[in-house]
């Protein structure tokens, strides 16, 4: 490495600008105008206002009747329908009290995989709702400003972080 040149710089200069994972940690703190000790708070609120929150966008979910319907496209549910149009079949071709105990047992098969569906519908929407719950309660702030010395980082109402 050339004299005077530093080791960062010489890792930019040799590693595209997308690959910031390839570069050494003072590379990485070179190329985003940081230090290992984080932002001074005028620089965090100035990106603040030019690029905005660091936030993901809210994950927009299915409609309700398509995860209910995709319970109906489970391997256990697919099988109990192949059976159940199976028995429907034989009760066609059958005739009598065996026409009829066949389409009693298709309807108790159907009754199974909407059970099924409903059971498995509710247990997932149950297990999705926690999650949610949980990110209304944890709301990121800043935990330590360089130049503050601070726990958090806040600023009047009037600053675009409030």
């Amino acid at each position: 490495m050339p004299s005077g040149v530093a080791h960062g710089e010489a890792a930019r200069a040799t590693t595209p600008a997308g690959d910031v994972w390839a570069l050494p940690q003072e590379g990485v703190f070179d190329s985003l105008h940081t230090s290992p000790r984080g932002l001074v708070e005028d620089e965090a609120f100035r990106r603040l206002r030019s690029y905005g929150r660091n936030v993901l966008p809210a994950k927009v979910g299915r409609p309700i009747y398509f995860r209910f319907l995709y319970q109906f496209t489970t391997l256990f549910a697919i099988m109990l329908e192949v059976a159940a149009v199976l028995v429907f079949i034989a009760a066609m071709l059958s005739t009598g009290a065996s026409r009829q105990d066949n389409i009693n047992v298709t309807i108790a098969i159907l009754g199974v995989v909407l059970l099924n569906a409903t059971i498995g519908f509710l247990q997932e929407y149950r297990a999705e709702k926690p999650p949610r719950r949980c990110r209304s309660w944890c709301r990121p702030t800043p935990r330590w400003c360089a130049r503050a010395r601070s726990p958090s980082c806040r600023r009047p109402s009037s600053s675009p972080a409030t």
